[in-house]
């Protein structure tokens, strides 16, 4: 996690740890992760705010950070690390490397309750009391612009192109293999594109997919069709997502 955010980076993880820089803990005591290891980071309180990305990064002042709190008294929200493959040194669709990032992705998110204090009650952001308890379903804290839900469920992974930058892996592949990963976890997915192009079609094959009633097994083993049929020829990233919704259809 971090990346080189004492070298020098300045992108999504580099800006994330600068930002909440409790973060930069975890670089003294976590070890380098094995494929079956992931790094969770819970309660990191957002001191700063930026603008830019990477060279044009800027601090850009102070930030009060008013997530609700757990009823350990961390920030409610949770980070995980974990680590993609190098997808250029490697044959990305081979199926023991699939089945590492079906691995890695099930164990960033299939995280113990105790861990994250998921399904207990929150208290809101007050900077003048304190902590505040609330016991409806949906309150509104002193500040106006503070919604503080009962309870914080983590039942929903914020992800995104995982893998697909520097690392050079195929969004399409990393996108599915990250479904099936958080669905065997039983967890939603929230996917950020960052407006990359690349992820055009996610939305309708991840829809087709659903309509289709299709598992996630079915869809391991058309992952592992398409690997066979796509062999060691250099397909565009896009041919995989046609793939998937002409099969959906059979």
């Amino acid at each position: 996690g971090g990346g080189g955010v004492l070298r020098g980076g300045c992108v999504q993880e580099e800006i994330l740890f600068v930002e909440k820089p409790e973060c930069l803990c975890s670089l003294l005591f976590c070890q380098v992760m094995l494929d079956n290891e992931s790094i969770t980071l819970v309660g990191a309180e957002r001191f700063s705010k930026h603008t830019g990305y990477a060279r044009g990064f800027k601090y850009a002042g102070d930030f009060v950070d008013k997530t609700p709190l757990d009823p350990k008294g961390r920030i409610a929200n949770v980070i995980i690390a974990y680590d993609a493959l190098v997808a250029f040194a490697t044959n990305q669709y081979r199926e023991d490397m699939m089945m590492r990032e079906i691995v890695k992705t099930f164990v960033a998110v299939d995280v113990p309750n105790e861990l994250t204090c998921a399904g207990e009650k929150l208290t809101a952001y007050d900077p003048d009391a304190g902590k505040q308890s609330i016991d409806s379903t949906i309150e509104e804290s002193k500040d106006a612009a503070v919604m503080t839900p009962k309870q914080y469920a983590f039942d929903t992974f914020a992800t995104g192109n995982w893998g697909c930058g520097a690392f050079g892996g195929d969004i399409p592949l990393k996108a599915m293999l990250q479904w099936i990963g958080c669905s065997e976890a039983k967890k939603k997915v929230l996917y950020h594109t960052f407006g990359d192009n690349r992820t055009e079609g996610l939305e309708q094959v991840v829809e087709a997919i659903l309509k289709a009633g299709k598992s996630s097994s079915w869809l391991w083993k058309r992952l592992l069709l398409y690997a066979k049929k796509k062999g060691r020829r250099r397909l565009h990233e896009s041919a995989l997502f046609d793939f998937l919704m002409e099969t959906t259809k059979e």
